[in-house]
């Protein structure tokens, strides 16, 4: 349920009007449209598909410590490298990404959408998507797209048992809740990520972002428990 081209016009009031409706959080990111061709890949066995209903936006912060004169030009760009440091470490940002059924590889904005994230410095993003998919052309050209300073981008597959959707705390099922914890531990296993800022689904149903949000606080709760 998370990149900005000039050539996109977004109706940003719009979007959140129907976010708000559909419950979906600001983190999600995702334009309707976008350079990413939508054709299907050959090998892929994809199809092209209706767009999704996401979008989000960052919300960068910057620290800078006064200087004090009194210690000459030298104490000033201490400072100065410290504020940088402290900045670049708040502005560091985490995303979960998943793509639940193999078409959603190829929607215009998945590629749009990771695009833009992997332009902001110190952005990472791990992307679960379908076993049976993790080697297709599609995912293979958004692993080659370019990335800012600091940014890294992990493509995870799930096995084909995983849905990845899941209720709410109400209506989650005790399938749901295994297939949580399976992507949990793979996500603790094979990344350094211990908690993220946002969940990004490209898919317009809720379970789909509500997986995610799951899968978010467990990895979080299971890195602090240790």
């Amino acid at each position: 349920m998370v990149s900005k081209h000039s050539a996109i016009t977004v109706q940003v009031t719009e979007l959140e009007s129907q976010m708000e409706t559909l419950g979906v959080s600001c983190w999600d990111f995702a334009y309707p449209t976008g350079k990413c061709d939508p054709a299907p890949a050959r090998s892929c066995c994809f199809s092209t598909a209706p767009k999704s209903k996401q979008q989000g936006r960052f919300a960068s912060h910057s620290i800078a410590p006064a200087c004090d004169i009194s210690h000459g030009g030298h104490h000033r760009q201490k400072s100065k490298k410290q504020s940088k440091h402290a900045g670049e470490i708040l502005e560091s940002r985490a995303y979960l990404l998943s793509s639940p059924t193999p078409v959603s590889i190829t929607y215009p904005q998945t590629k749009t959408t990771i695009s833009t994230l992997l332009s902001q410095p110190n952005t990472k993003l791990i992307y679960l998507v379908p076993q049976a998919n993790i080697v297709c052309p599609k995912v293979c050209e958004l692993m080659r797209l370019p990335r800012a300073v600091g940014s890294s981008f992990q493509i995870l597959p799930v096995p084909p048992e995983i849905e990845m959707k899941a209720g709410g705390k109400e209506s989650c099922s005790i399938s749901d809740i295994i297939a949580v914890q399976d992507v949990v531990r793979k996500i603790l296993k094979d990344t350094k990520t211990r908690k993220f800022d946002g969940y990004i689904a490209f898919e317009e149903e809720r379970e789909a972002w509500t997986f995610l949000e799951h899968v978010g606080k467990g990895v979080k709760c299971s890195a602090t428990k240790g």
